[in-house]
C-alpha cells in the first residue's frame, strides 16, 4: 500500500513539474514579447497591488483596534460610574436598610426562615423559628457581634414543638 501511495505521489509530482515547466516557458515567452515599457508597468503593478492590499488590511485592522479600544474605554467609564453610584448608595446611612440586610445575611447563613417588619424609628421586628434553641442563640450572638441591639425579645415554643424567637432590634452605635 505504501509503495502504491509513493508511486501515485511520484506520478502526480512529475505531472505537476511538467505542467509548471510548460506554463513557465509560455509565460517567459509572453514576457519577452512585451515591450520594455509594458514590462516596467507590470513590474510596478506587481509591487503596487500587494502594497495597496497590505495598506488596506492594516488600515482596517487599525480602525477595528481603535473601535475596540474606544468601546473598552466607554465600558470602563460606565463601570466606574456604576461603581461610584453604588459606593454613594452604600454610603447612605439608612439604619433600617442596613439592619435588615444584616439580619437577612445572618439568618440565611444559619438557614433560618425569617420574617421582618420595619418599625418606624425603632428598628425591626423579627420572627425566627427553628427546632433547636442553640441555632437561635447562635443567631442572637452573631447579630450582637455585628452591633445589633435587642431592645425586646421573647422566646416561646410553638404548637409544633419548634422554638420561636420574636424580637425588636436596632443597630447600635
Amino acid at each position: 500500500m505504501a509503495k502504491f501511495k509513493l508511486a501515485l505521489f511520484n506520478n502526480l509530482h512529475s505531472q505537476w513539474r511538467q505542467f509548471y515547466a510548460a506554463q513557465s516557458e509560455a509565460l517567459t515567452l509572453k514576457w519577452q514579447a512585451l515591450e520594455a515599457r509594458e514590462q516596467v508597468m507590470l513590474r510596478s503593478l506587481s509591487w503596487f497591488l500587494p502594497a495597496a492590499l497590505l495598506v488596506f488590511v492594516l488600515s482596517e485592522s487599525w480602525q477595528g483596534y481603535n473601535q475596540a479600544k474606544q468601546k473598552l474605554q466607554a465600558e470602563q467609564k460606565l463601570s466606574s460610574n456604576i461603581g461610584a453610584v453604588y459606593s454613594k448608595l452604600s454610603g447612605i446611612q439608612d439604619s433600617d436598610l442596613t439592619l435588615s440586610a444584616l439580619v437577612e445575611q445572618q439568618s440565611s447563613m444559619a438557614a433560618l426562615a425569617l420574617t421582618q417588619v420595619p418599625i418606624a424609628g425603632k428598628g425591626l421586628q423579627i420572627t425566627v423559628k427553628h427546632n433547636d434553641f442553640a441555632v437561635l442563640a447562635n443567631l442572637m450572638v452573631n447579630l450582637e457581634k455585628q452591633g445589633v441591639t435587642f431592645n425586646q425579645y421573647q422566646i416561646s415554643q410553638d404548637t409544633d414543638k419548634s422554638i420561636v424567637l420574636q424580637a425588636i432590634i436596632s443597630k447600635g452605635n
